[in-house]
């Protein structure tokens, strides 16, 4: 007999409820040298080294879409895979890609998709030290494999959620829907071109640009304030968003520590054309839901979080205080003046939209073929 789909029917990450039922409590021997074993919300993991060392390791699927353009679709693949490790504050040393290639794959594409990789771990001093190529029946854009990254730091270098405390700081950097937001400029130009009219290729560059976290991580890990007490404040932990949004990210922040959470949507200052053209697409809440790779949260305590924003403002990044955290374990957020509980079991609009934009499984499959 054929139970119900683990993951619903729908393409994303599985839910909360089959992780933990199935996986989280199955993870194969235990070893005292893991520090951070994979759980809800948990992007990057850990295992102790000794001697002050440990390995900070992330994998995630291998995300390159033909619709973008191999070059820029391996791109955006690249900084999703890196995304965790640099919202957990650390470089990416070495890399492992296991690539799936559909069958039709022509080697002038593979070449292209391996260069790019190799070129934007070049760059960075990443070190591909190891995977798998190969060309499989069954195997199609836009999911291709797997990466890895993973670095070598200091132990006493990680944030972690379990330092944040009442009324610290939410900070968002970037904005909502960012990956929804350059997805569709790109696959639906009738609709860019009547909002944006002649700026309508700036515009859609610029949203493209804004899908790497890499700077305004790298800003925000560095900032830090001496208080009166001469104790020293940095940022308590980030998270870069992903599919589920603005919402679902914050919610894999809240959830493992089980402490209460007061967004405040409204007070979020949004481009007013970017805003425009999502309109076509999302109600004002699905904005919030839809895809957003680019965006960062930032999460500190009241005496830091606006050195922080200050300071990535200074270096060309929106950024703004969104909430903080309160008492209790209730998740609500502002939106139009009205305070909304968080569902757990709202789904990601973005697919379904952008399918039947442009991005369709039809377009996926024969785009790399007529290139």
């Amino acid at each position: 007999m054929v139970g119900e789909p683990a993951g619903n029917g729908l393409p994303g990450k599985y839910n909360g409820l089959s992780m933990k039922s199935i996986v989280f409590n199955s993870l194969g021997a235990m070893d005292s040298s893991v520090l951070l074993p994979p759980g809800p919300g948990r992007d990057c993991n850990i295992v102790d080294l000794q001697q002050g060392k440990a390995l900070v390791i992330t994998s995630d699927p291998l995300y390159i879409n033909p619709v973008f353009g191999l070059e820029r679709g391996t791109w955006m693949g690249f900084q999703i895979l890196a995304a965790d490790m640099w919202a957990f504050g650390v470089d990416p040393q070495h890399a492992v890609f296991s690539l799936n290639l559909p069958n039709i794959l022509p080697v002038e594409q593979f070449h292209h998709i391996w260069k790019v990789l190799h070129h934007e771990c070049l760059k960075r001093g990443i070190s591909i030290v190891s995977g798998h190529t190969g060309a499989y029946d069954g195997c199609n854009f836009p999911i291709i494999g797997a990466g890895v990254m993973f670095s070598t730091v200091a132990r006493e270098k990680f944030m972690n959620a379990k330092s944040i405390d009442m009324n610290d700081r939410v900070i968002l950097v970037g904005g909502p829907a960012r990956e929804a937001l350059a997805s569709l400029l790109h696959v639906d130009e009738k609709t860019g071109e009547l909002v944006h009219g002649n700026k309508y290729r700036d515009e859609r560059n610029k949203a493209w640009d804004g899908l790497s976290i890499e700077h305004a991580a790298r800003i925000a890990r560095e900032v830090s304030v001496v208080d009166k007490d001469d104790c020293e404040h940095h940022v308590k932990i980030m998270h870069d968003v992903a599919e589920g949004g603005v919402l679902g990210a914050m919610e894999e922040i809240r959830a493992p520590i089980g402490m209460g959470l007061q967004l405040d949507l409204d007070s979020w200052v949004a481009d007013e054309n970017e805003n425009t053209f999502l309109a076509y697409y999302f109600t004002k809440h699905q904005i919030w839901h839809a895809s957003g790779q680019g965006a960062l949260l930032i999460v500190a305590d009241q005496l830091l979080a606006p050195h922080i924003v200050e300071e990535l403002r200074d270096n060309g990044e929106r950024a703004m205080i969104i909430g903080k955290f309160r008492e209790g374990s209730e998740y609500y957020y502002k939106l139009d003046g009205k305070t909304i509980r968080y569902d757990a079991a709202s789904r990601d609009p973005f697919w379904p939209v952008f399918l039947e934009a442009g991005g369709n499984q039809d377009g996926i499959s024969n785009e790399y073929n007529s290139r």
